[in-house]
């Protein structure tokens, strides 16, 4: 069996700018400033991340395992029963 002449292949690496270029500008997307960017990322993360701790409760044989999680400290504590619980989130409150 002969095979005919193979044909050249030339591969052309994908530019974004000059696809963009391409692109009407009506259609492009916008390019915030970073400033901005920055702005609208902190309130977005502010607003949409939970500011109530979690609280998570396991039993180990006969032992209470109370984990609390804290988002706007992010620190974690753990307790042995419910009212340390209830006193954590006292102070978190109150104080």
């Amino acid at each position: 069996m002969k095979f005919s002449s193979a044909k050249q292949v030339d591969f052309v690496l994908w530019d974004g700018e000059q696809a963009m270029a391409s692109v009407p500008s009506s259609r492009r997307p916008l390019k915030f400033p970073a400033w901005l960017e920055a702005v609208v990322t902190a309130l977005v993360s502010n607003v949409f991340q939970p500011k109530d701790p979690i609280i998570r409760y396991a039993l180990d044989g006969n032992q209470e395992i109370w984990r609390v999680y804290d988002p706007q400290t992010q620190r974690e504590a753990v307790f042995s029963n419910e009212t340390e619980v209830r006193i954590w989130l006292e102070q978190r409150y109150y104080h």
